[in-house]
């Protein structure tokens, strides 16, 4: 079932059970960097996980367990500046080029926490993480194209996992990475 997924369940929570408003004066980069880090939650066995209590609740997600956020300057396109095409696809109202501090996803530390299921293709949306740290998991599956996608990457800690499959020759894009 296509309602059954969760990316669905993401979005039913930013929409019926999150208090925390979203609205048209929302900058576009935090309505998807929560909604990702909910995909992220759902995808990953978010209800089993060890000592998260804070996830998928009402409070800033910067607050969440594992979540470490740094004001950055980023686009202020806001949800109000957006409309859906006929396509369906999302397209910006007005071109403006003005930008905003907000406290944006840098880190995500998720080591031991009994993380099952592939990572999500919204880990694309973390575009200012430096730090991936989702070791000793239950984490399955290939890594999804998007991480080479993250070029802000520095540290990516994915062993004692079961990841399957080979990594990408686009691991070479990760110019940041470390050893």
């Amino acid at each position: 079932d296509a309602l059954d997924t969760p990316q669905q369940w993401a979005l039913k929570f930013l929409l019926a059970d999150d208090s925390i408003l979203l609205d048209e004066n929302t900058p576009l980069i935090l309505a998807c960097q929560r909604y990702s880090l909910m995909t992220m939650f759902f995808s990953l066995n978010g209800e089993e996980w060890e000592g998260t209590p804070t996830w998928a609740t009402s409070t800033d997600e910067c607050t969440w367990e594992g979540i470490t956020c740094t004001e950055t300057l980023v686009d202020a396109t806001t949800l109000g500046t957006l409309d859906a095409s006929s396509s369906g696809r999302l397209r910006q109202r007005q071109l403006h080029d003005e930008t905003t501090m907000e406290r944006i996803v840098t880190k995500i530390t998720l080591p031991d926490k009994n993380l099952a299921g592939s990572i999500p293709n919204e880990i694309m949306a973390f575009e200012h993480v430096t730090d991936l740290h989702l070791f000793k998991n239950g984490l399955t599956g290939r890594l999804p194209e998007s991480i080479y996608n993250l070029a802000n990457l520095q540290r990516l800690y994915l062993d004692d996992n079961d990841l399957r499959g080979f990594i990408s020759d686009d691991i070479g894009k990760l110019e940041n990475l470390e050893d």
